[in-house]
């Protein structure tokens, strides 16, 4: 079983700090009135460009399971009509996307990311009575995925009249997709308030089981900082409304 990477460096890792203060974007063409920015260096004080930091939410508080093998719905003598929550959530990488149909029914299922209301995956075709399990694997990484909320849906069609329609939501939390932010040659950062999904609401799923509990995302944000060649660092700050906060990383070279 595979454990969601990204959370081994909040136990080792995470330490806080954020101070508030209005701080200039990386493009001046970018607008961006809330969020975090700052400078990324080494212990020398260089400033360090390519650091990717991706947005981990509360992510101390998710199921870091992963889940290998095919489930089954119990208590399913039969089936009808149904979206399932998809295995795990939140996502790493790899994932389940199921559901059930009472007849042979033309289907399409699809993936929209929940902000820009892009289309990040979609499937379709005649599909037989039954239980339908797609494995979605390196999910994450070859669709190059930033963390945050998304909604899969499925329609369902039979002799051309629509017979079902449902959606659930889904998170992405890894270290794997599309980063947050990336410093530039002079190793400034800035991410969009947006993007720390403040206020949505995870839907985890326990284990191999089909509890799903939820949780609501506060604006205590983990930040992880990463590069090639440098310790991995995770950093909490407390996010605001309206407030453009600074926050500097120091990244320790490994080996030291």
């Amino acid at each position: 079983m595979k454990k969601l990477n990204v959370l081994l460096f909040v136990i080792a890792l995470i330490n806080y700090s954020c101070t508030n203060k209005i701080t200039a974007p990386l493009d001046k063409n970018l607008v961006i009135d809330s969020g975090l920015s700052g400078i990324v260096t080494d212990e020398s004080g260089n400033l360090l460009d390519n650091v990717t930091i991706f947005c981990l939410f509360n992510s101390n508080n998710f199921s870091s399971e992963f889940v290998n093998s095919l489930q089954n719905i119990s208590g399913a003598d039969s089936f009808g009509y149904s979206l399932y929550q998809n295995l795990p959530n939140p996502i790493y990488d790899n994932c389940y996307l199921r559901f059930s149909l009472a007849n042979q029914t033309y289907i399409e299922l699809s993936i929209m990311e929940q902000n820009s209301q892009s289309i990040k995956y979609f499937s379709h075709g005649i599909k037989p009575y039954g239980l339908h399990q797609y494995f979605l694997n390196n999910f994450v990484d070859s669709l190059e995925l930033e963390n945050g909320s998304y909604v899969f849906s499925l329609s369902a069609y039979l002799n051309g009249v629509l017979v079902f329609e449902d959606s659930k939501k889904l998170f992405v939390l890894s270290d794997k997709g599309k980063p947050a932010s990336t410093t530039n040659t002079e190793g400034k950062y800035l991410i969009d308030y947006k993007k720390a999904c403040i206020g949505d609401t995870v839907f985890a799923v326990k284990g191999l089981t089909d509890e799903v509990i939820p949780y609501v995302i506060t604006e205590n944000i983990n930040f992880l900082f990463k590069k090639p060649g440098f310790i991995p660092k995770i950093i909490n700050s407390t996010l605001i409304p309206g407030v453009l906060s600074t926050l500097d990383v120091v990244l320790i070279k490994e080996g030291i």
